[in-house]
């Protein structure tokens, strides 16, 4: 499942858990543009690899990968050459793009929230286990 989110600032880490619940602050709804460019680039699974890619890495089972972005550098470094990247805010927003590997497709993405509770943001994906 891919996580494109746009959040206020701050240090955010990734974090996978079995809980079914968490409390903490959704994600901002990004602008039509911001949305319609990962609608096109940003691929919705592994198999799903649209050209071209983004600058993830392969990942094995149950790995994660995040990139917290607070700039357009930041944000061109990660994204696909050559293609025009939406306007955002970075002095405003953070941009998270990440994907998480499930091991089987048995798995349907619930919610997100940012856990501002601690010492640090953590970014929590919640997904819920299908049957069959």
């Amino acid at each position: 499942m891919t996580a494109a989110l746009l959040l206020l600032g701050g240090f955010v880490a990734c974090n996978d858990s079995e809980e079914s619940e968490y409390i903490g602050t959704p994600p901002v709804t990004a602008s039509a543009d911001v949305s319609a460019f990962f609608k096109t680039y940003l691929p919705s699974s592994s198999s799903s690899h649209p050209e071209p890619e983004f600058n993830f890495s392969e990942i094995d089972d149950r790995d994660i990968e995040c990139f917290v972005i607070n700039s357009m550098e930041e944000f061109e470094a990660v994204a696909p050459p050559s293609v025009e990247l939406p306007v955002i805010d970075f002095d405003k927003y953070t941009l998270i793009i990440g994907q998480h590997w499930m091991g089987h497709p048995g798995y349907s993405f619930e919610k997100q929230v940012v856990d501002t509770e601690s010492d640090k943001m953590t970014l929590n994906l919640v997904y819920k286990q299908l049957k069959g």
